[in-house]
């Protein structure tokens, strides 16, 4: 196993699901742009097909946050670090902002990274209402 900066050893299932997910980004956004579900004459007429992978391939942003969240958890940080990565992520929304793309994923980014000192706290201490709550 490859060695992580700063965390010990990487987790390689968390490696594979995160490629996974981007694949299915990048589907989902090439299917929703490019693809056309019209008909076209003397061509196989597959619009359900496309629409039922597409639906597979909307999972795809919710494995990047609950990754995201494992490997957070995965090492004790102090409430600091969290704070420094949500005024980057903020940073990188406003370069978003006026380049025109969206950055809705960004601002989901920020609210987690800022509920994480209090989700630590929660895991570390009061376990069981952490546990009641994402029920």
């Amino acid at each position: 196993m490859e060695h992580q900066k700063g965390t010990g050893r990487r987790i390689l299932y968390l490696d594979w699901l995160k490629l996974i997910a981007a694949w299915l980004v990048v589907f989902y956004h090439l299917s929703y742009y490019r693809l056309d579900y019209g008909f076209v004459p003397d061509m196989a007429y597959w619009p359900n097909l496309n629409r039922i992978v597409m639906c597979f391939a909307s999972c795809s942003v919710p494995i990047f946050f609950l990754v995201n969240g494992a490997l957070m958890f995965h090492r004790h940080r102090t409430w600091k670090e969290p704070v420094l990565k949500a005024c980057k992520i903020l940073a990188l929304i406003v370069i978003w902002y006026f380049a025109r793309f969206p950055h809705w994923f960004f601002r989901t980014l920020i609210i987690l990274y800022l509920l994480f000192p209090v989700l630590q706290f929660l895991r570390e201490r009061y376990r069981w209402l952490l546990k009641l709550l994402c029920a």
